[in-house]
């Protein structure tokens, strides 16, 4: 089996300007598909949400327009990875995983997009969200393992997008106006 790759402080000092660029793309198509339908909308940097009643099929596109933006960014950088080795796209990749799990795990209590979706369509709690997940850890295993990443990296990546996670919903509660 080949050496792991050898990966530079450049990849870890980029994934929290990834994690910041996911969470504003995933929450502004929330916010854009809710003001393209009409509503008026609240968005920040770890929700959006409609100001007041809206259908239930408006509210499945609002719901569903954030996952589907993370996941098309997965597709692309998992693109960017076969076709150029692109250890960027790589972290694109790797945060998208990490968010929507983290998402799943960390609203346990209160159904993250994936899952109100399924329980709305009436395939359960878990059904959407695990296929997600499911899907998105398919594909950064491929890639890992096309671009020879090893468990240190992987170690390192996870615990740089645990802070950045931790930062960005800790500014989004404490530091940021919900717009």
């Amino acid at each position: 089996m080949a050496q792991p790759r050898k990966v530079g402080p450049g990849f870890y000092l980029i994934l929290p300007l990834i994690a910041l660029a996911t969470f504003v793309l995933h929450e502004g198509a929330h916010w854009l598909t809710g003001v393209v339908l009409g509503h008026e909308m609240t968005v920040s940097l770890n929700s959006s949400a409609p100001v007041g009643a809206v259908s239930r099929e408006h509210a499945l596109l609002i719901s569903a327009a954030g996952p589907l933006v993370t996941l098309a960014g997965g597709l692309i950088a998992f693109a960017l990875v076969l076709a150029r080795d692109s250890l960027a796209a790589y972290g694109v990749l790797f945060f998208a995983l990490f968010m929507r799990f983290s998402a799943g795990l960390i609203r346990l209590m209160r159904p993250n997009d994936e899952a109100r979706i399924s329980l709305d369509l009436g395939l359960g709690l878990y059904t959407l969200p695990v296929a997600m997940v499911g899907v998105l850890m398919v594909l950064t295993v491929i890639a890992a393992r096309r671009l020879r990443l090893g468990w240190k990296t992987h170690l390192a990546a996870y615990l740089v997008c645990t802070l950045a996670l931790t930062a960005v919903v800790a500014a989004d509660q404490f530091l940021i106006p919900r717009l």
